[in-house]
């Protein structure tokens, strides 16, 4: 899920997933409910970025194994405006 510092899930935001032997580039968007799904990622490590308007990009690594059924959950901050 990719939520804000309140928990509040954050929707639409822009998910992608690049595979770090390959630089193959996989992409969702949240829901709603701040969830989304890559139905297929091959094995291997990947780079996990979430953007949202008004929002700092997140970033997290994972390591997906055959058959697994993973949640990942992300904070976003938001971005402070200049004065």
């Amino acid at each position: 899920m990719i939520a804000d510092s309140t928990s509040a899930a954050i929707p639409t935001a822009q998910i992608s997933a690049t595979h770090s032997e390959t630089n193959r580039v996989f992409r969702a968007a949240t829901d709603t409910s701040g969830r989304f799904t890559f139905l297929t990622l091959p094995i291997g490590h990947y780079e996990v970025s979430a953007e949202a308007k008004g929002f700092k990009t997140s970033q997290r690594s994972i390591q997906p194994t055959v058959n697994q059924a993973a949640n990942l959950n992300m904070m976003m901050a938001l971005v402070k405006s200049a004065k």
